[in-house]
């Protein structure tokens, strides 16, 4: 590329040196022509043959570049001293010299050389000897100079050309880095159109996915509850026929009694069986609530200890509870870790013979390890992987040939999840005990007592602390079960909330809309570090009960101690009861229930609403037992006959559902939501709140077709 780019510049160098001799040499034959005798008439002849030596040597270069410059250094040198001989001017052959400036840039270094030796002898041979020494300087200096020239020249071209070259490598490089990117940004579409569909296949995958497990959770719902019917019926009959023989006319043969109890301990076995199968339905439906609150662990373990006490010393075997003296409260859910306790324990009883059972704590800065270990039968390491998959029973069958649900383990690792904690199983094989293990998260607990550092303030946007204040209990398991939050605390009075405000320093305070607590707003308002506060309409199943003028609330299965609570709350003035429920054998149970409390109870029953009406509008009863849910005429629509009646709006009434429709006692719920930041908002923040409810609020069409309870409508 160099070498072509430096032949390129030498033939325009050639090009010009011919055109600017022929027409110095056409000059010189006018000037002879204008001034005649100036110029003999032989040089002038030898300019037109110059001339014509000047074309031939512009064709000869055509066929050899290096020749022409040869013959034209030639022509010039015998031109130069014909000119001297005939003009008998010995300052022509100057251009001798001269000529070797083309040499020196046309002609490669052998050819310049030749050509130098050539013209130096024509010189030495023709030259006055006077001027022959200033020639051979003059051409010695011009040669020089010319050679420096040439020699900076041809470095600058190659500078040049070493850049030139590199700025066409670099736009040959552009040109194909551009050409990669033309391809990749149509593989980069290609691809984003294949992720675009891989993504669309899998939201379709997972809307089907997530159809089907809602499909199995409903249908395992919907089958529990068909279930819970006749097994509430055979546990409450068979309770009544072991806890009160006496309702009886004639007393159950020894041999029937013992068959009673087998039947109700299996129904109760299945009961539970049941309540496992809705609480992990629950589970994978995402709606299984816990209740974190700061509880004493120690506590909670040995009130589960002494629920199996009996169990443990029937078997003889020997118990032991290891807990650390400092062991701290954590935030934990009692009634679920008791659940999970209560499960493991009995297991280990069953499973073991001889030898005990011991419950070890061990604490560490992040975590609390619960082991349960027994002396019993133990695990084989095959089975291990497999303990807390559904429905699987390790070894089949217990020490005392019984079988198991196949549940409880399963559920326990989800509540245990569901806690931030995990759950595992160990064994040395069989015949060798195993030992079961949770744990709980013990930083939670610090939220409430470290300071505001920047790392606290960044988890502070996940783990809120929030007071909620209102009479129901149950509107805390509500939120419990909704609100992602680390930390949820519940008051029922105005001053529990002014204690909470200083103990639990909440970041957020959910206050009933109905509740006038001049106190709690006025301190909210003198906190350094006020919280925010939201005042709501709750969904309180209690306030919902109370609206429609229902004195309680019970849910199926309603065992014989719980009734007599509710039936002790109204004293010695109650005489008769109502049974209104559309099925039988409930009518019957409630019947043979109130009649084993011993207490002279009228009762009359009825299988339908309205039944039940006509029956009280001959003569009221004191109390009214309601179910929810029958055809034709509901229990609400009862209720608001009787609300109508001037006869009937004083009866007391107490309903009756089964578990999980206590949600439809609840009623959509209106009012007014308001938040109150202390020191305003900032504009994002203002923001945020308008987004968070665009995105939360659904049309009304939107929640029936979801399925969402009627409690949880959005406030108008």
């Amino acid at each position: 590329m160099h070498a072509a780019h430096e032949g390129d510049i030498r033939h325009e160098f050639l090009n010009i040196t011919l055109l600017l001799l022929s027409l110095g040499l056409w000059c010189f034959i006018l000037a002879g022509d204008i001034l005649p005798g100036s110029l003999p008439n032989l040089a002038m002849f030898d300019a037109v043959i110059m001339i014509g030596a000047c074309g031939l040597s512009y064709f000869i270069k055509w066929r050899s570049f290096n020749i022409a410059c040869f013959f034209l250094l030639l022509c010039i040198a015998f031109f130069a001293a014909q000119i001297a001989n005939v003009s008998e001017t010995p300052s022509a052959l100057y251009l001798i010299p001269a000529s070797l400036i083309i040499a020196v840039i046309l002609l490669p270094p052998p050819l310049m050389l030749l050509a130098l030796l050539v013209d130096g002898l024509l010189l030495i041979a023709i030259a006055p000897r006077a001027d022959l020494a200033l020639m051979l300087a003059i051409a010695a200096g011009q040669l020089t100079l010319v050679g420096l020239l040439r020699r900076y020249f041809v470095n600058q071209l190659k500078i040049s050309q070493n850049f030139q070259d590199y700025a066409a490598e670099q736009m040959n490089e552009a040109r194909a880095s551009r050409a990669e990117l033309v391809l990749m940004s149509k593989q980069l579409q290609e691809y984003q159109e294949r992720l675009r569909d891989t993504n669309r296949k899998l939201e379709s995958a997972f809307e089907q996915a997530e159809e089907s497990r809602q499909a199995k959770a409903r249908f395992a719902a919907n089958v529990s509850h068909e279930l819970r019917t006749p097994i509430n019926l055979i546990v409450g009959f068979s309770e009544v026929m072991i806890l009160a023989p006496e309702v009886y006319d004639q007393p159950l043969p020894a041999a029937y009694r013992a068959d009673v109890q087998a039947v109700y301990r299996n129904a109760k076995h299945l009961q539970n069986l049941i309540n496992d199968v809705l609480d992990i339905s629950q589970l994978e439906a995402r709606h299984l609530a816990i209740v974190k609150e700061k509880a004493s662990l120690d506590d909670c373990l040995r009130e589960t200890a002494d629920m199996v006490a009996d169990l443990i010393d029937k078997k003889g075997l020997s118990f032991e509870l290891d807990t650390p003296p400092d062991l701290r409260p954590l935030w934990f859910d009692p009634v679920r870790i008791r659940q999970i306790l209560l499960n493991l324990l009995v297991n280990a009883v069953r499973f073991t013979s001889d030898g005990g059972i011991t419950i070890r704590v061990r604490v560490d800065e992040k975590e609390a390890v619960t082991s349960v270990i027994d002396s019993g039968v133990g695990i084989k390491a095959e089975d291990l992987p497999q303990v807390f998959d559904e429905f699987y029973q390790v070894g089949g069958v217990d020490a005392l040939g019984e079988r198991g649900s196949g549940l409880g383990l399963t559920l326990s690792r989800e509540l245990i999840r569901l806690h931030g904690g995990t759950m595992s199983v160990s064994s040395d094989g069989p015949g060798r005990g195993s030992c079961f293990s949770f744990s709980l998260p013990t930083t939670q607990q610090l939220v409430a007592q470290m300071p505001a550092t920047p790392q606290l303030q960044q988890r502070a946007a996940a783990e809120k602390r929030i007071l909620v204040v209102d009479p129901d209990e149950s509107v805390t398991a509500f939120f419990s079960r909704y609100l992602k939050s680390q930390a949820l605390s519940a008051c029922n009075r105005e001053d529990e909330a002014l204690r909470a405000l200083e103990q639990f320093e909440p970041d957020v305070v959910l206050l009933a809309q109905e509740l006038n607590y001049p106190q709690l707003l006025e301190r909210i308002r003198q906190l350094p570090r006020a919280p925010s506060l939201i005042t709501l309409p709750m969904p309180s199943g209690r306030a919902a009960i109370r609206q429609r003028g229902v004195y309680d609330y019970l849910v199926k299965p309603v065992s014989r101690e719980t009734l007599a609570k509710v039936l002790a709350t109204f004293g010695d003035d109650l005489a008769s009861i109502m049974i209104i429920d559309d099925n039988r054998d409930i009518v019957r149970l409630f019947s043979q229930t109130l009649r084993s409390l011993e207490a002279g109870y009228q009762i009359r029953s009825a299988y339908s609403g309205a039944e039940g009406l006509a029956l009280m509008r001959e003569q009221p009863p004191d109390l009214l037992m309601l179910d929810v849910l029958m055809p034709e005429m509901d229990g609400f629509a009862v209720i608001e006959t009787m609300q109508a009646s001037a006869d009937l709006t004083e009866v007391p009434i107490v309903l009756i559902s089964a578990k999980g429709a206590s949600e439809s006692i609840t009623p959509d719920i209106h009012g007014d939501i308001t938040l109150i930041r202390p020191g305003g908002y900032a504009p994002i923040e203002l923001v945020s709140c308008v987004q968070a409810l665009i995105d939360s609020l659904q049309p009304r069409a939107d929640l029936k077709l979801a399925g969402a309870r009627p409690g949880l409508a959005a406030p108008t």
